[in-house]
């Protein structure tokens, strides 16, 4: 009976010391477990920051393309507007100085008409005003060349719309015209001081006399039919002072 008793016994504590064993084992597997899933996480993690660094150059290899596709664009605009300018600035040349010729061909013809003695001093004072509205119509030409670019000037460089381009353009001109009249010791006329500053400001437009355009003499052209005919001639230019010098003046 003691025997069978102890090796009862025995086997209960070899039970227990198995399952003790067992828990031991248990627990080691799982904080090996616990390891091995804390690394893998951060295995997927440091790949996916590899991807996704990957792709963050990926998107600046593009952006940095698509910027330079833009920049080819935009300096291609540039230039087909600068050639566009220089096609429209012919153009308005080529329209504006048949008409200039056209009407000095016809004044001179009526100058050339008037050689009677009577008449004399009119075809002098016709003269004057030919040559004074030459000048003048040239001016306006000119001036109006030279305003269409420095509105386009102004829409292009502070990329505004027609309309706030004009009136920065009239804003600037007026505070020029301004202290252009106050620091002058001449009475100029408004037309006269714009026409000036515009051809001042520019770079390529021939030197013309300014003086003698606004110029207004004490006696002016007498109300004869050859004075109508000029007039008529020169309805589709601006209306302004004319430089007329007779014998008496």
């Amino acid at each position: 009976m003691i025997e069978n008793f102890l090796d009862v016994s025995l086997l209960e504590l070899n039970t227990q010391y198995t399952i003790v064993s067992l828990r031991e084992l248990n627990i080691k597997f799982t904080v090996e477990i616990n390891k091995l899933r804390k690394k893998y996480v951060e295995f997927e993690i440091k790949t996916e920051n590899t991807k996704l660094k990957q792709n963050k150059k990926e998107v600046e290899i593009r952006f940095l393309n698509l910027e330079q596709k833009d920049s080819e664009k935009t300096d291609l605009i540039v230039k087909l507007k600068h050639v566009l300018l220089i096609k429209e600035q012919k153009q308005v040349q080529s329209e504006i100085l048949p008409e200039i010729n056209h009407t000095i061909k016809i004044l001179e013809n009526i100058v050339r008409s008037n050689h009677v003695t009577e008449n004399f001093k009119i075809s002098e004072n016709i003269v004057y005003a030919v040559e004074a509205n030459q000048k003048e119509i040239l001016c306006w030409c000119f001036y109006t060349i030279k305003f269409k670019d420095m509105v386009k000037d102004f829409m292009v460089n502070g990329k505004i719309g027609e309309k706030k381009a004009k009136g920065q353009f009239n804003m600037e001109f007026t505070n020029d015209r301004d202290e252009f009249i106050d620091n002058s010791s001449n009475s100029l006329s408004k037309t006269k001081v714009n026409i000036t500053l515009v051809l001042l400001k520019s770079k390529n437009i021939p030197k013309v006399e300014i003086s003698s355009v606004t110029e207004i003499s004490e006696k002016t052209l007498p109300e004869t039919e050859i004075n109508k005919s000029i007039s008529a001639n020169l309805e589709n230019f601006p209306k302004t002072s004319i430089s007329v010098k007779t014998n008496d003046t």
